[in-house]
């Protein structure tokens, strides 16, 4: 629709940030809250009305519009690192992240299509000389906030792990 109007958000956010003055242990806390005027969405058509899907259809295909709506989206990130170790075999470390988005169309009280759910990562680092070694676990929740709208499917929870290592 060449009639859209372009999305205007305003953010209020702020970053707490703990660490130690020479910086062997960090944390950062970052919670945000926008507003988003004339967000695109997606909205169920039918075209033989030229007007919204009612009720919306569930598990098969439909045809979909974009148009301007209201939307929010709140959440909160937090990141941690910290020296655990320093020996002979390197310098020993910890550090992570955990991230959570909700959005909600407030004007279909839909949710938002493609959010993340929360979501974290906890890696083990070590440092030796050049190189830099990690161990790092990825977990993610499962999807459950899903837009209807576009029939989003909800997704199980994983968790995967990961081996890195650069010189």
């Amino acid at each position: 629709d060449v009639n859209l109007k372009p999305e205007q958000a305003n953010t209020l956010s702020a970053t707490f940030d703990w660490h130690a003055s020479d910086r062997e242990w960090g944390f950062k806390a970052t919670p945000y809250y926008t507003q988003v005027a004339d967000y695109i969405d997606a909205v169920q058509w039918n075209s033989a009305t030229n007007s919204p899907t009612a009720p919306l259809l569930a598990n098969q295909f439909t045809v979909l519009k974009y148009v301007n709506q209201s939307a929010r989206l709140y959440g909160l990130d937090l990141s941690g690192h910290m020296l655990l170790a320093s020996n002979g075999w390197g310098e020993f470390g910890v550090k992570g992240l955990l991230n959570y988005t909700h959005g909600k169309n407030r004007t279909t009280g839909d949710d938002l299509y493609n959010i993340m759910p929360l979501n974290a990562k906890v890696t083990l680092t070590q440092k030796i000389g050049s190189w830099d070694n990690g161990l790092e676990l990825v977990m993610v929740d499962s999807k459950k906030n899903i837009s209807d709208a576009r029939n989003e499917i909800k997704t199980a929870g994983y968790n995967l792990v990961n081996l890195q290592s650069s010189y």
